[in-house]
């Protein structure tokens, strides 16, 4: 509760996972920012950077037999393994993905039940679309057509905190904490862009309150980042456009390229 007591509300109904009903496709692993994704967007690249809003990860798909499935992270949902609630939420929505979506996609929503966070009262227990991933190509559809999709099936979303070129990282970071879910300190951010190879990228950066429940040590993880960004900062210092232009005027000059312009 708000005062921070705690209220505990026991059920008659046994709620437990089939272990031999597994989901046969989760959600993106969507990696924390620390050293090895510093690269994962160039200057200027579009990007969209979304609320990450804090519940439990369920999807729903049509299988090839026509069956609506219904999944948690885990374990596929039904009346044996509700998942507080989750399953009944998806069967809301069976008629619109039936009509719509068929076997192609696969949908992944955020169930807001109550977690780290507190949510205005309107968006807790409801189910927000995260992502589509293509069945038949296994790749993600980008955040504009997640949305165009979230609009003709009548779906609620994540609030997109900030959508245009990518300014640095230490922009992105300047949104983590602001939450259009009325919640008093937001959990986070996920950044999200275009990807060749997966159809999307995603990388996370979660607010200092909330680093304790990350699965890697986020204080190690921050000095290799603080280091890394140090050693560049400096090799900014050293090799810069005028240098290198300097450079390669000198190459012409050699004989070894015909022209600077488009390099």
């Amino acid at each position: 509760n708000e005062d921070g007591t705690v209220t505990i509300i026991r059920s008659e109904t046994k709620d437990q996972p089939d272990e031999n009903k597994k989901n046969p496709s989760k959600f993106y692993d969507i990696p924390y920012l620390q050293t090895k994704v510093l690269d994962a967007f160039g200057l200027n690249e579009e990007v969209w950077i979304e609320e990450k809003i804090d519940g439990t990860n369920i999807s729903c798909d049509i299988d090839h037999d026509g069956n609506f499935k219904c999944y948690g992270k885990r374990f596929e949902l039904g009346e044996w393994y509700t998942n507080r609630g989750a399953y009944q939420k998806l069967l809301e929505i069976e008629d619109k993905v039936r009509e719509h979506i068929s076997t192609r996609y696969k949908l992944y929503f955020e169930y807001l039940t109550l977690h780290h966070v507190r949510y205005s009262a309107d968006k807790e227990n409801g189910i927000y679309l995260i992502g589509i991933k293509d069945k038949s190509t296994g790749k993600w559809l980008t955040p504009d057509k997640v949305y165009a999709w979230a609009y003709q099936l009548d779906l609620d979303r994540p609030a997109t905190l900030y959508h245009g070129p990518f300014k640095g990282w230490d922009k992105a970071k300047s949104l983590v904490g602001k939450s259009e879910f009325g919640a008093k300190q937001g959990e986070g951010i996920i950044i999200k862009a275009v990807d060749k190879n997966r159809g999307i990228k995603m990388v996370k950066i979660v607010a200092d309150d909330f680093r304790e429940i990350m699965k890697h040590d986020p204080a190690r993880a921050q000095e290799k980042m603080n280091n890394e960004l140090a050693k560049r900062a400096k090799a900014a210092e050293i090799v810069t456009d005028a240098r290198i232009r300097k450079q390669l005027y000198n190459m012409i000059d050699e004989g070894i390229i015909s022209k600077v312009e488009g390099i």
